[in-house]
């Protein structure tokens, strides 16, 4: 038995018995879940949360209360700027909310002289040719506490792939994760460009 729910269902325990306890809990964040019952071994099965589905324009600003699951590719038609707003100055450990890419997609393209600002967020599981997680060409990407996890390029720059001479790189507390290309394994640059 399986389902997929991007909350908890509450009420729904078809194998409960009455007067017999059961635990309940609430998962921190999305995975696979399984549970056993105690008193039959033939009662079980798995839980699969998922995160919720991201809300970003390709134009704007997006501040996160939580991480979120993008639907597709996001190609800027504007200046965009997506934050998470912190309880603290610096994110701690796990702090970050993940935005995760679309299956087999990258999160963002950034092109046409647009920005991409990005701020206490964490880019995790992009997968692209070029750009596992973005991909610059004649745009500027500003990225701040950002991290950038578990990203692939067939080809190059495993999170980031940045070209034209009049593309514009900041990145400023930045960690790479577990990312990978067959050149560039974090970020390739190619032209001579401001970083």
């Amino acid at each position: 038995e399986s389902a997929t729910y991007s909350t908890l269902p509450t009420s729904t325990l078809n194998d409960a018995i009455s007067g017999t306890s059961v635990t309940v809990f609430e998962p921190t964040e999305p995975g696979i879940y399984y549970y056993v019952s105690t008193t039959n071994g033939y009662r079980k099965g798995r839980i699969i949360v998922k995160s919720e589905i991201c809300s970003i324009p390709t134009t704007g600003t997006v501040t996160l209360t939580t991480g979120c699951e993008l639907p597709g590719e996001i190609i800027l038609s504007g200046d965009l700027e997506v934050t998470y707003a912190l309880a603290r100055l610096r994110a701690q450990n796990g702090d970050l909310p993940k935005i995760s890419a679309a299956s087999g997609s990258r999160h963002f393209t950034v092109g046409g002289g647009f920005k991409l600002t990005l701020s206490n967020v964490d880019l995790d599981g992009g997968n692209g040719d070029e750009g596992g997680s973005v991909y610059v060409n004649n745009g500027e990407i500003d990225a701040d506490n950002v991290k950038f996890t578990n990203n692939v390029a067939s080809l190059v720059g495993g999170a980031i792939k940045v070209e034209n001479i009049a593309s514009i790189v900041t990145l400023k507390n930045a960690l790479f994760e577990n990312n990978q290309g067959s050149h560039g394994g974090a970020i390739s640059i190619v032209d001579d460009l401001t970083v």
